[in-house]
Formats: structure tokens, C-alpha cells, sequence
């Protein structure tokens, strides 16, 4: 039994925008990272802006929803190809890892200086 894959990207304006069905269609689960993997090659479809967020569906299931890395626009024999690299959202949780901290009766200032004055706040 095969079953289409229903892929969905989202430009910056959240604007949706259909996808054809992929080429290669790699999704990555690991039992130890809070973030899943997806990379994906389709035939590149006309007027495509650049994608933020992509969705991977089955009929009842939801297989992938995540932020778009990387996007690679290919010239081939076979026509124009599209390659997305994304990750989903446990993604932030890697990338924005904050670094662990004891505070034993913390100042206000204290905490000021270790979580709020290093991003630029004055």
C-alpha cells in the first residue's frame, strides 16, 4: 500500500504554499535529541519564495512540522530541484540552551547580570 505524503511550506508571511511530491524524502528521529531532522529533495515549483517552516503529512498523521535551515535551488538535466533541510521545533531547545546556574539567595541585580544584561538590555 503506498500513500502520498502531503508536504505544505510556509513563507515568512505564513503564507502556505503546496509542495509536489518529493524525490527523496529523509526524516530522522533520535531517542536522545528533543529535535527530529528532514531533508527533502522535490521538483522545484514556479514562483516558489523561500520557505521558513515546512509540513510533512499522511492521511491522520502528522509525520514532520518544523523551521527550514537550509534551502538549496539546483539546476539538473531532470528540471529545477528544491532540497530543504529542516529541523523541528525541539530544535530550539538545542540551539537557545541555556547554560546551568546555581544561585543561592539570589540579588535581583545577581540574576540582571547573568540572564538579562548579556543579551544588550541596559
Amino acid at each position: 500500500m503506498s500513500y502520498f505524503i502531503q508536504l505544505t511550506g510556509y513563507d515568512r508571511a505564513g503564507t502556505a504554499h503546496p509542495l509536489p511530491q518529493p524525490v527523496s524524502f529523509q526524516l530522522s528521529r533520535a531517542v536522545d535529541s528533543p529535535a527530529d531532522g528532514l531533508e527533502l529533495t522535490l521538483p522545484m515549483p514556479q514562483d516558489l519564495p523561500p520557505l521558513c517552516r515546512v509540513e510533512a503529512l499522511l492521511p491522520g498523521d502528522i509525520l514532520f512540522t518544523g523551521e527550514v535551515d537550509e534551502e538549496d535551488r539546483v539546476s539538473s538535466p531532470k528540471g529545477e530541484l528544491l532540497t530543504l533541510f529542516a529541523r523541528s521545533d525541539g530544535a530550539l531547545l538545542l540551539d537557545n540552551q541555556a547554560l546551568p546556574q546555581r544561585f543561592d539567595s539570589p540579588r535581583l541585580q545577581d540574576v540582571y547580570q547573568r540572564y538579562i544584561a548579556p543579551y544588550g538590555f541596559p
